[in-house]
């Protein structure tokens, strides 16, 4: 029986329109159905399959259900990229690493549910999922949300951070426009630029007191934010454009920590009313 299916093997094969995968198969090559604009229906890859190489179901476009090997520890790069119809995934405990662009552009995905082996999000791994909604749960053992991972993923409502998490790449959840809620953990360090930029729903942030960092442009356009925001002690510097165009924050409340305000921070908070400055603050920046 078939135990390997080569690189390339199916790559472009436009008229198939189902797909079997036998219970032998260890290994899916590189590109091995790349280009199957037509393979519709649900994937199931069954258990015996181990390895799935880069690309192996790019473009599978009328794919509607995925199902992973409990066998597969990670998922490639590109794999299943631009695969727009798929609307579950079904993810197996044994999973650890998905990788950049893994997932990119399935348009038509609703929900993620990451197991608890999980490790690694990799850079753009679910950007521009548009119809992944509600909450989203980052998995305990995550260090690091990287660059893009869920940028334009529209929908999402509540984000909640594991423990472990120290860091946020930049551009990580732009975009996310319906996001209201962020559950941030008691560990996070930093949160690079962009990360939140154009979440237009977050109405509210309850920065933690771990966070010693904020990029550029982190909360810019975050229009729905209002009332106070109160920076914690460990910040030290407001980064550029770092709340710009949060028109409804009314109160700005900095601790004697904070040493250096960037130019266009907060340009456009046109209902600031009240900012309380610590005792530290030595430059209020300009362009």
């Amino acid at each position: 029986q078939v135990t390997v299916i080569e690189s390339k093997a199916f790559k472009s094969c436009e008229s198939l329109t189902s797909l079997k995968i036998g219970s032998k198969v260890a290994e899916i090559g590189e590109e091995a159905f790349r280009n199957c604009f037509e393979l519709s229906g649900s994937l199931v890859l069954p258990d015996s399959v181990n390895d799935v190489q880069i690309r192996a179901f790019q473009k599978c476009t009328k794919l509607s259900s995925l199902t992973i090997s409990k066998s597969l520890t990670e998922i490639k790069n590109y794999c299943f990229y631009d695969c727009e119809s798929i609307r579950t995934i079904t993810f197996q405990e044994n999973l650890q690493d998905i990788k950049p662009y893994a997932f990119w552009g399935c348009d038509n995905l609703t929900q993620i549910k990451f197991p608890a082996s999980l490790e690694t999000i990799g850079n753009n791994a679910f950007q521009n999922c548009k119809s992944v909604s509600g909450e989203l749960t980052i998995p305990a053992k995550i260090t690091t949300v990287n660059q893009y991972a869920f940028q334009n993923c529209l929908s999402i409502t509540t984000l909640t951070l594991p423990e472990k998490l120290t860091s946020i790449g930049n551009n990580a959840f732009e975009k996310c426009e319906e996001l209201s809620k962020i559950n941030f953990n008691s560990n996070l360090d930093s949160i690079k630029s962009y990360a939140f930029k154009d979440c237009h729903s977050l109405s509210s942030i309850d920065l933690p007191l771990s966070l010693n960092s904020l990029g550029d442009s982190v909360f810019d356009n975050c229009y729905s934010l209002r009332g106070e925001l109160s920076f914690k002690e460990n910040i030290k510097r407001i980064s550029p454009y770092c709340f710009q165009h949060c028109s409804n924050i009314t109160k700005l409340t900095f601790t004697d920590n904070l040493t250096e305000i960037k130019y266009l921070a907060f340009y456009d908070c046109t209902k600031l009313a009240d900012i309380v400055f610590g005792s530290s603050l030595t430059t209020i920046d300009y362009q």
